[in-house]
């Protein structure tokens, strides 16, 4: 009994540590943006990706390295969130530049944070090859994901 307790929980571990399940990445930076917790959680769930081994999530987590400048109060932390989650974005994006829900992120992101920051130049690019891609996605939750951003511009 006791064998099987432990292979069960050996299991569970394993199961836990894989890939993360993308509806649930998604539905998580939605909440990421109104609750530091779920932002927090989120950056550490990504933890393990980078360019080379997970492009989206690499976006996914730069996201909400950006969102976390919204929950400190220290200025210089703020602009250091920023830039920090910028770049990595950039990276991921150019890592994997046909990815069209990279796109999405960026231009997402370009959409939400102000003018001021400057982080804004890719609106009309990002714009249309959304546009121009949107036909191919065969996810129905991304294309709507895409359709109802595109309508914010």
């Amino acid at each position: 009994m006791k064998l099987l307790l432990v292979s069960f929980v050996l299991f569970a571990n394993i199961s836990l540590a894989g890939t993360p399940d993308l509806k649930l990445v998604r539905s998580m930076l939605e909440k990421a943006s109104t609750e530091e917790s779920a932002c927090r959680k989120l950056i550490k769930i990504l933890e393990p990706y980078n360019k080379e081994n997970g492009t989206l999530f690499f976006g996914y987590k730069a996201c909400a390295t950006m969102m976390m400048a919204q929950f400190v109060f220290n200025p210089f932390s703020k602009i250091s969130y920023f830039k920090k989650g910028r770049n990595m974005l950039e990276s991921a994006i150019a890592a994997d530049p046909e990815n069209i829900e990279l796109r999405l992120l960026r231009f997402c992101t370009q959409l939400d944070i102000p003018s001021f920051l400057g982080y804004n130049g890719n609106l009309k690019e990002d714009k249309q090859f959304l546009l121009d891609s949107l036909s191919s996605v065969e996810e129905n939750d991304l294309k709507v994901m895409i359709s109802e951003n595109l309508k914010r511009i």
